[in-house]
């Protein structure tokens, strides 16, 4: 070690500067995202910009010397100190790479991140952020001498800073009030961007909905379902409805949907219905998925709340139905804990579209034939795709599915070009739209003992570097289209549509007109004709093409 550096790290540095270098290192070097997003979200000159984000800077600083003031004391402040710093590098790398805002839901789909989706988003960068904005900073702080007075003018020292800090913060504040307040009014969401204040917010609200929740039993919803003529009459066939739960998949890259690329081939040849205008509930899979079950209208929709009630999978079990829940993502999110789902394993290279540590979309569907046949019931099947789940979008893909070439081979999106990136994704909607058509193929081939049907959601967009944004989760007010416009695609067969009076050529013609989200729950209801209090025609995206004896 150099001796100048020795000689630093021994002299005693008064705690109230020690505090003030610690922010101004927090207010700078961790929060440059903050700052490119004020730089972005002002209007005005370069020297009004220049200005205002310099006036943010000093506010920031303000702020992490009164939080470094309050918790540096001997003994447990340079442990709290550390933690922040580490928090920050990772919270930092995230932020920078991707583009993401912290807020509650993105520490959510933390949480709930499995060890494949972790792996997927480990690399030489984020050891970097983690050594030179971490570890590095924080093993100079365990080096570092503090001197701390006697305690009584240990607190008048810190007394002393926090009213001084909060003068001048209010100083710059007044000084600039309009321009400040109009900032704060409009633009809400960059308080997501204050980094580790944002994460240590957001994990703080998440953890206390948490525990809440652990002593949440499911209030009974839709417990009067009763099966009508069309389920339940005297039918030759079963009725079978396959609900395909697509992830990360947006619909302006659906040539469907008019995308320039042919990403849609099979599905166009088995003329299904396609939705051009449908919309998601939420920009993450932890909200849209529970969101999409709850019979909830996004508005009004909330995780927690939607935990303290039965969903529709709970309805169709009771309504005397066979619900069938295969996942090959993170899980069912709670939808199916009731019921109980299926996963594919996380990898098994003995097994037919399957690596060593992943299984394709397509291994959904080995066996699935087999089992439906062997033991017809009238039955709701689930599919829960990995799909387009990012940012490894070319291990989505078998290799012969790579049409769209060359493609980005990183996790790290930014260090690809843009056409690679696109290439990759666009790889991942072309396989989805294989396993969509082999889905329908497979209803085809159990037509003499099903009347089946097919719908297809995905739970949110992405974001694949528009306006500098990488993957999702960005919070719903100030999210792009392309994480809340999604496909959605419908089929019957002719059994289906003549016992439960469902008209393709009626979707077809409205397939331009509004869905979202809020239609799953209702629409799957009126299909089936299951009949429940908790059912609203006003929101079945079906209702209006479908005409059948009461």
């Amino acid at each position: 070690m150099p001796a100048f550096i020795t000689s630093v790290l021994r002299r005693p540095l008064p705690s109230w500067q020690f505090s003030l270098l610690f922010a101004l290192f927090v207010a700078t070097l961790l929060n440059t995202a903050f700052y490119q997003a004020t730089w972005q979200a002002v209007h005005g000159s370069t020297g009004f910009k220049v200005l205002f984000v310099s006036l943010s800077g000093l506010l920031l600083l303000g702020f992490f010397n009164l939080l470094a003031t309050l918790l540096l004391w001997p003994r447990i402040g340079k442990p709290v100190l550390i933690a922040l710093l580490l928090l920050g590098a990772g919270v930092a790398y995230f932020m920078n790479t991707y583009g993401v805002m912290i807020d509650r839901n993105m520490v959510r789909n933390v949480f709930q991140t499995d060890v494949r989706e972790t792996r997927e988003l480990l690399s030489l960068r984020l050891g970097l952020y983690l050594l030179l904005l971490g570890a590095l900073p924080a093993w100079l702080i365990a080096r570092s001498e503090i001197h701390f007075p006697r305690l009584p003018r240990l607190l008048g020292q810190k007394l002393l800073v926090l009213l001084v800090t909060v003068a001048v913060s209010a100083a710059i504040i007044l000084s600039s009030y309009q321009g400040v307040a109009s900032f704060v009014r409009n633009h809400k969401e960059i308080r997501y961007l204050i980094n580790p204040a944002n994460a240590i917010y957001a994990t703080s609200r998440y953890l206390a909905g948490e525990k809440i929740k652990k002593d949440v039993v499911a209030a009974p919803y839709g417990r009067d379902v009763k099966p009508g003529p069309a389920l339940a009459g005297a039918h030759a066939k079963k009725a079978l409805l396959v609900l395909v739960v697509g992830e990360t998949a947006r619909a302006e890259s659906f040539s469907l949907n008019g995308y320039a690329r042919d990403t849609n081939p099979e599905l166009r040849a088995l003329n299904v219905v396609n939705f051009s205008n449908a919309s998601s509930c939420g920009t993450e899979t932890a909200v849209s998925v529970p969101c999409m079950f709850s019979g909830y209208r996004r508005d009004d929709f909330d995780v927690s709340r939607a935990d303290e009630r039965e969903n529709l999978i709970d309805i169709l079990h009771n309504a005397g139905l066979r619900v069938i829940w295969l996942d090959n993502n993170a899980g069912s999110k709670g939808v199916a804990k009731r019921v109980g789902e299926e996963s594919l394993p996380p990898g098994d290279a003995s097994r037919a579209h399957c690596r060593a540590d992943e299984c394709y979309d397509m291994a959904l569907l080995d066996g699935l034939p087999q089992r439906l046949a062997n033991n017809p019931q009238n039955t709701v099947v689930v599919l829960h795709q990995k799909g387009n789940h990012g940012p490894a979008y070319y291990l989505r893909v078998p290799p012969e599915f790579e049409t769209f070439k060359p493609v980005c081979r990183s996790n790290q999106l930014q260090d690809c070009p843009r056409e690679q990136i696109v290439n990759a994704y666009d790889n991942a909607i072309r396989y989805t739209d294989h396993f969509l058509a082999s889905t329908i193929r497979m209803l085809q081939g159990l037509e003499g003992q099903y009347d089946s049907a097919f719908w297809y959601m995905s739970d949110h967009g992405e974001s694949t570097g528009e306006k500098g944004l990488y993957l999702h989760a960005t919070p719903y007010l100030i999210a792009p289209s392309q994480q809340t416009h999604i496909p959605m695609v419908a089929w019957v067969s002719a059994g289906f549509e003549q016992r439960f009076g469902v008209s393709s050529s009626c979707l077809r013609q409205g397939s331009a007109d509004a869905a979202s989200h809020d239609n799953l729950f209702h629409t799957a209801l009126g299909m089936l004709d299951l009949r429940t209090s908790a059912y609203d025609s006003g929101l079945d995206r079906f209702r209006s093409c479908t005409r059948r004896a009461n």
